[in-house]
């Protein structure tokens, strides 16, 4: 029998090959005419799908970044606004737990706190559904849709919390945290480029993207002595846009530049008092300056978010159904069912996570998803009382301090953490993942300083509450 050595290095290889991708290039030109390109081009690139899953399953510190590239495709949209993003956290973390009980049938699952949260708020989210199901209101109106976008919210909340828990797994050398940050800057770079520029290429930079650009840039850039001169450039080019595109253009969203600004302020103040005072007056002469045109911007969003969501919250807790469903909530995006069955005419979104989560998991999911950042909060305070010998891993622990800070305030604003899928959609998912796998690096950090030193109860006295 020919193998497929022999074949490759016989004359027919060639010829052959040739007529295969001249076949394949007019068969995948016919469907592409009567299916959706991208869906066609998803099953062309099938081969390389393969070849690249069997590389990174060899790499598996690869799969966050990979996994941070694929939210920026938010304009490749497979199926009913499933994002390639989605797609891949959901796929990369069934092979990881698979790979755990069927290869090396161990846990492989970081040592922190943070890890059991996690998994509780994803179990509180399966809960919630389940009970959504056996305990709904008998007279709730259902359209044909509601049942998949149900499970698209329940797979945001699961996959989220398991996104992190595979950062934190996953993320173990100081070079696997490099190759994370520096994947998002440079492609974030790329995006804010061409967004600066109006170029016609479509990256994502919508959500909490150019929070963490100003986060991590800043932190660099402030805490990083021995960074390099394209190290350095790279960071004040990344401000340089934030301020121009996310400040200067978009200043009438609020979401879209406070917490970034925040995150810059907390870092400045912990950094140095002097910077901080020079800084505070900066911006008092320049506010005082601009009073008038910042003025009127703040009128304009107040009156287009502000007034009306205090307003519709206020409405929101009046309702008989909201607290007949105050312990596990009603269900994945089951508010929205409850607000076209009672209150038609005033149905509505949030637009915060901190209501969007009471209403869908109740007071159980929201304390655990305070549990959760707390946990952060605490083992980020800690690493600031550690001596690091890397500079950038440095540089990134002090930038941690911010974080979970920085992502309570965005959960004010919107729906910036966990998307609800009636206002953001399925795409929301790309706008919101890479906090979890920020927040997934932090926890993975004092792993990291415990393997490089040899010192585990280092790892312990972070992890662990005093």
């Amino acid at each position: 029998m020919l193998t497929f050595d022999q074949f490759y290095r016989s004359v027919w290889f060639r010829p052959a090959f040739a007529i295969v991708v001249l076949a394949a290039a007019a068969a995948f030109g016919y469907l592409s005419v009567r299916y959706d390109p991208y869906l066609v081009l998803l099953v062309a690139s099938a081969p390389l799908v393969a070849l690249g899953l069997d590389w990174i399953l060899r790499r598996l510190h690869w799969i966050p970044p990979v996994i941070l590239i694929a939210a920026t495709l938010t304009s490749w949209d497979v199926s009913k606004g499933l994002t390639v993003a989605l797609i891949a956290a959901t796929g990369f973390t069934v092979l990881w737990l698979l790979r755990q009980v069927l290869v090396t049938r161990q846990t492989e699952f970081a040592s922190s706190p943070v890890i059991l949260s996690a998994l509780a708020f994803a179990l509180v989210a399966l809960l919630s559904y389940g009970w959504s199901q056996i305990a709904s209101d008998p007279f709730l109106v259902t359209w044909g849709s509601f049942p998949f976008t149900q499970l698209g919210q329940l797979a945001i909340f699961v996959f989220s919390p398991f996104v992190l828990i595979m950062t934190a797994s996953l993320i173990t050398h100081t070079r696997h945290l490099k190759y994370l940050i520096y994947t998002f800057l440079i492609v974030t770079l790329i995006g804010g480029l061409a967004e600066f520029l109006m170029l016609p290429v479509r990256l994502n930079m919508r959500g909490m993207v150019y929070t963490w650009v100003a986060c991590l840039a800043f932190g660099q850039l402030l805490y990083n002595r021995t960074a390099s001169h394209w190290q350095r450039g790279l960071s004040i080019t990344l401000l340089a846009i934030w301020f121009a595109v996310s400040f200067l253009r978009g200043i009438t969203w609020v979401s879209g530049w406070l917490p970034g600004m925040f995150a810059m302020v907390i870092l400045t103040f912990f950094k140095s008092k002097r910077l901080f005072l020079l800084l505070l007056l900066i911006a008092i002469v320049l506010g005082v300056g601009a009073s008038a045109w910042v003025g009127d911007r703040y009128i304009d969003e107040y009156n287009e978010s502000g007034g009306t969501r205090l307003y519709r919250w206020q409405t929101l807790f009046e309702q008989p159904f909201v607290w007949n469903h105050w312990l596990l909530g009603m269900g994945p995006a089951g508010y929205a069912r409850y607000f076209m069955t009672y209150i038609p005419t005033n149905a509505m979104s949030t637009h915060s996570n901190y209501i969007d989560i009471l209403l869908q998991l109740g007071i159980l999911g929201m304390v655990i998803l305070l549990w959760l950042l707390g946990t952060l909060a605490w083992i980020a305070f800690k690493l600031q009382r550690i001596s690091i010998r890397d500079p950038f891993v440095a540089a990134f622990a002090r930038s941690t301090l911010a974080m979970p800070i920085v992502v309570l305030l965005a959960m004010f604003l919107g729906d910036w953490f966990t998307p609800f899928v009636y206002n953001q959609g399925l795409i929301g998912f790309s706008w919101t993942i890479n906090s979890w796998i920020f927040l997934g690096a932090l926890t993975a950090i004092p792993k990291i300083l415990a393997r490089e030193t040899g010192n585990r109860s280092e790892e312990s006295s972070v992890n662990c509450r005093e």
